[in-house]
């Protein structure tokens, strides 16, 4: 899970009202390092104040991907055209990844505190943005999945990856048979699949059970970079949806706009559902203007109050991220100080000897609109934060802390993480399972909307449900797969269930919770009904076709369903111009007549019930019909004799391909094209017919010919008119 344990004291000292502007002073640091990105900031002041292994401790702590020669990744804006990348590797950088946003590379820390000073052509230097995980599972009963299952629906031909910062602990679960081995896994970061965390493997369990025969994909990410290569990975992979149980912090202004949310965007518009944790920031999260109301240029969280405060244990890892809504790059400065405030027992005010940790470096129009705090909490107790600004005001500002903040200071709205605040990200909160029909959201659980007025989240899954892995799992990471495991169940029994059907789908079935900006929708639920009818795929009632010379009459077979009645769809499947679909009809027959004679016509149908948003079948197997023959006309006579006449087949309206024989009714005989006589049907194209000279006929007698057509398909007509002959004396 995200969210560090925190220590919360039965009973809270006052709020510091006021923080005397002249304890929030910037600490020496040399100018080269103060005007780095804050996030590679950090690591350098730890590094020169510290040494290596310090430095390497708080990039643990951090979640930063250090490779084992110690090269932590980076982004590198572009300042006109330029760098140039020959230029960066001699410099010490391994590229990793080139784009129109800038350029990945990995770097040692101290090399990388040097770069915008020795390679030309850099704006900024910033550490790339860090993947961070929202840490049988009651939730499959609860929403539905264990009852689909017993259905018939059990993800089977659906690709579901599972987008996550570790997968620890993956091969035991596939030996222990929790889990299948994936279909594919790739790996995006320095380290192994099966290294970082196990936070992968628990989110792969939950999806798993809610979809137990759907094909898993597990990708490993570590950071923004990744996570873009990721998504272009599942496109090629032709996956169906994907679980992201992760987020970036300080990457936007949580208003859809980044890296992070474009890449997302992208797979919904290659038809990937990107199911998302909104992040577990609901109780540990401020926004609003910056506010100075005694003009000492600290901001007041309210009128009163410079410092907003949070509990935290002696050892625990404290996170603050401020943000301020003037992203790619600003020159908007501000700064950030955390203090000890103490205990119960033993209160401290917040001064210049009481400061644990600051972040305070330059914003002069090429960095990132962000300060960042990582520090160990030396103490237990309570600790507090205030924001000084050293130029112009921000119009909005946000922070993210690791700890839920006290005394009622926490703003739940617009608490999510990116990528959960892009438009095409299917977004989840969290609600305990324990109080699954009545409700409140957990109160870490991200609120919506995102920043620019984009609802979020879209709907609730369950947390707090057993896992093998983390027992109880608790966060929106655990809510997430619950929702990407119904998606891929529906995707299984509707195979042509868009990215588009399935969010509608899952939106509609959503029982209503109450505020949207918490719930979205509302609970996951499957509906009662979300099977098509049965059998699926359908199959045709042969048996009950009706083919013509210029018409095909269609029949489906029997169907049933618990939501009646059924509409059905025939389709043409070939290339004649003259056949038609039926569209939508309620009818099981259609009549497709204005066809040609003799001609091959191909055919599929599928079904749907009457439900809200109706449940359809497969398309059936394609059924290849060709029409009859027309029934030829009476031949025509010449050269009548006393024994003998000339008999010609004409032209009745068939395609040349359909074959003729000619009879003698009066005798029973049939014809050969050459005159002789057969004891049976003799069928040749009527070309072969124009000439066919009849011999050994009786004079003075009346005799009764008639032609007969057969298709191609060896389906004859009846004998068609015919025409009486009486020979000459």
């Amino acid at each position: 899970m995200l969210l560090s344990a925190c220590f919360v004291l039965g009973a809270l000292v006052l709020a510091p009202q006021d923080v005397d502007p002249a304890v929030v002073v910037r600490p020496d640091q040399p100018a080269a390092e103060r005007a780095l990105d804050a996030g590679l900031g950090q690591l350098a002041r730890t590094r020169r104040e510290r040494g290596e292994a310090a430095m390497r401790e708080v990039a643990v702590a951090r979640g930063l991907d250090l490779d084992v020669n110690g090269r932590v990744e980076l982004f590198i804006t572009r300042a006109g055209k330029g760098p140039a990348l020959a230029a960066l590797v001699a410099a010490g950088c391994q590229i990793e990844d080139v784009d129109a946003d800038g350029i990945t590379v990995r770097a040692a820390v101290g090399d990388a505190a040097q770069l915008k000073q020795l390679v030309s052509g850099i704006a900024d230097v910033r550490l790339a943005p860090v993947a961070r995980s929202f840490a049988v599972s009651q939730g499959v009963g609860l929403t539905g999945g264990f009852a689909a299952q017993s259905l018939g629906a059990d993800g089977a031909g659906v690709r579901l990856a599972i987008v996550d910062t570790g997968f620890n602990g993956y091969a035991a679960l596939v030996n222990a048979g929790e889990l299948p081995p994936a279909t594919a896994t790739k790996n995006f970061t320095g380290s192994s699949l099966e290294s970082s965390s196990d936070h992968g493997a628990a989110v792969a369990l939950i999806a798993h059970q809610m979809a137990p025969e759907a094909q898993l994909y597990l990708v490993k990410v570590g950071t923004l970079s990744h996570y873009k290569k990721a998504i272009d990975w599942l496109i090629d992979k032709k996956v169906h949806v994907f679980n992201a149980s992760i987020g970036f912090l300080a990457a936007n202004f949580s208003d859809g706009t980044g890296g992070a949310a474009a890449a997302t965007n992208k797979a919904r518009k290659h038809g990937i559902l990107p199911v998302v944790s909104m992040g577990n920031y609901g109780d540990s999260h401020w926004i609003g203007a910056f506010a100075d109301d005694d003009s000492d240029k600290l901001l007041n969280y309210t009128p009163t109050t410079e410092v907003v405060r949070f509990s935290a244990q002696a050892g625990s890892v404290v996170e603050i991220f401020l943000v301020w809504d003037d992203f790619p790059s600003t020159d908007i400065d501000l700064d950030v100080f955390l203090f000890d405030l103490g205990t119960l027992a033993n209160p401290k005010p917040p001064t210049a000897q009481n400061i644990v940790a600051t972040s305070t470096f330059d914003q002069t129009g090429s960095q990132q609109p962000i300060e960042i705090i990582s520090t160990i909490a030396p103490s237990t107790g309570i600790y507090g934060i205030t924001v000084n600004r050293i130029g112009k005001k921000p119009s909005q500002l946000a922070l993210f802390t690791s700890h839920p903040l006290l005394d009622g200071l926490n703003v739940a709205t617009s608490s999510l993480a990116t990528p959960a605040d892009a438009d095409g990200a299917f977004s989840v909160a969290a609600m305990a399972h324990v109080v699954w029909a009545s409700g409140p959201v957990e109160a870490f659980s991200s609120r919506g909307p995102a920043t620019d007025g984009t609802q979020k989240p879209q709907i609730t899954g369950p947390d707090g449900v057993a896992n093998t892995v983390y027992p109880p799992f608790f966060g929106t990471s655990a809510s997430a797969p619950h929702v990407a495991g119904a998606a891929a169940l529906l995707k299984s029994v509707q195979p042509a269930l868009t990215a588009e059907d399935l969010a509608q789908r899952l939106l509609l079935y959503a029982v209503p919770m109450g505020d949207v900006d918490e719930f979205g929708a509302g609970r996951l639920t499957l509906a009662a009904d979300f099977l098509p009818p049965s059998p699926d795929p359908v199959e045709f009632d042969l048996g009950a076709f009706t083919i013509t010379p210029t018409s095909i009459t269609l029949a489906a077979g029997n169907l049933t369903d618990a939501t009646g009645p059924l509409e059905y769809q025939f389709d043409s499947t070939s290339k004649a111009k003259e056949a038609t679909d039926s569209g939508w009809i309620a009818t099981a027959t259609f009549v497709d007549d204005v066809l040609k004679p003799n001609r091959k016509y191909a055919y599929r149908f599928r079904a749907r019930d009457a439900a809200t948003l109706p449940n359809t079948t497969r398309w059936s197997a394609p059924l290849e019909i060709r029409t009859h023959a027309l029934v030829p006309f009476a031949p025509t006579v010449s050269k009548i004799k006393s024994t003998s006449c000339r008999i010609k087949v004409v032209a009745d309206g068939n395609p040349s391909s359909v074959l003729y024989a000619v009879q003698n009714v009066t005798t029973g005989e049939w014809l050969t094209p050459s005159g002789s006589t057969s004891g049976g049907a003799v069928f040749a194209k009527r070309t072969k017919w124009k000439a066919t000279t009849v011999k050994g006929l009786t004079p003075a007698t009346t005799y009764e010919f008639r032609v007969r057509a057969i298709n191609s398909a060896s389906v004859e007509t009846v004998l068609g008119e015919a025409l009486f002959v009486t020979t000459l004396p």
